[in-house]
């Protein structure tokens, strides 16, 4: 019976787990959709070092391995996406290894302990493939490549700068300053004028 207890909770734990892991994800992913506007904390600080790094002159050329290595790094509460996912497995392992035991010391239940074991281990394994963590970095990365090395450098591309004294005199309004023609090409010019207006 204890064993049956401790299988039942691995598995909510599991569940559990793979829930929170596909809500965190469904959120970076909807982030990294709109990292333009975004008020992400993880993602503009990962806009504002890219932006350091330009402005001290170290290239990114590896745009790419800028942002999985970013990504690696995003925690929630202080731990790591990779280890919510081995403690998803360890549950799933917990499982099997809780209908065994049970299988092993009552033997007149021994179908029903290896049934719920296996049933509950690959439940929480296929929940957390249904979640699809690789795919969903993968598209998280496209995102964020496709911002930095398309539409990053015109956001924050400055306009040129104006003099105080244009600023003073308001919108820039093109002057065009008539053309000064030789004493030759006025000449020129008058005779045309006679021929033609007589």
């Amino acid at each position: 019976m204890y064993f049956f207890i401790m299988a039942a909770a691995a598995f909510l734990a599991g569940l559990a787990i793979n829930t929170f892991l596909r809500n965190r994800m469904n959120e970076l992913v909807r982030e990294a959709e709109s990292i333009e506007h975004t008020g992400f904390g993880f993602f503009r600080q990962m806009k504002l070092r890219y932006e350091n790094c330009l402005k001290m002159g170290h290239e990114i050329n590896n745009t790419t391995a800028f942002a999985e290595k970013y990504l690696d790094k995003y925690k929630i509460y202080g731990v790591k996406l990779s280890n919510f996912e081995k403690v998803s497995a360890f549950a799933s392992g917990m499982c099997v290894v809780c209908g065994i035991c049970g299988a092993l010391l009552d033997k007149s239940h021994t179908m029903e302990y290896l049934l719920v074991g296996f049933l509950a281990m690959y439940i929480i394994s296929g929940t957390r493939r249904l979640i699809d963590i690789p795919g969903k970095k993968e598209k998280i990365t496209v995102n964020l490549v496709d911002y930095f090395e398309n539409r990053f450098p015109a956001a924050t591309a400055e306009p040129p700068r104006r003099t105080e004294r244009e600023q003073e005199d308001g919108p820039q309004v093109k002057k065009s300053r008539p053309k000064e023609f030789s004493a030759e090409e006025k000449k020129l010019i008058d005779e045309i004028l006679r021929e033609y207006l007589g």
